[in-house]
């Protein structure tokens, strides 16, 4: 009853991703739905948004704090609030110098 709840409060399925530097190993689905990467710290940038009903390209919103000239992945968790994905994990990309990236 618990989980239906706050499935309704959270609107439905909920997409989690966390960025985390590329060196690291990818964190648990747990980890990555608390934003923070394999050793519990707090990642990079991490957020959750409500997860696509269809397949298609999906756009997050931008993520800020990333440190320039710096390798990171992002670790992707779908979560219905009862069950949770297994941890899908992008290939490394590096922010630019100007900390865009």
């Amino acid at each position: 009853m618990l989980l239906t709840l706050l499935q309704q409060n959270l609107g439905g399925p909920r997409l989690y991703y966390v960025i985390y530097p590329s060196a690291k190993a990818a964190p648990s689905a747990a980890q990555s739905k608390a934003g923070q990467d394999v050793d519990n710290a707090a990642g990079a940038a991490a957020g959750n948004e409500a997860a696509p009903t269809s397949t298609q390209t999906y756009t997050f919103a931008a993520a800020s704090g990333l440190t320039a000239s710096t390798s990171y992945r992002v670790a992707f968790v779908w979560s219905n609030g009862a069950s949770d994905s297994n941890v899908v994990v992008s290939d490394a990309f590096s922010t630019l110098s100007s900390g865009t990236s």
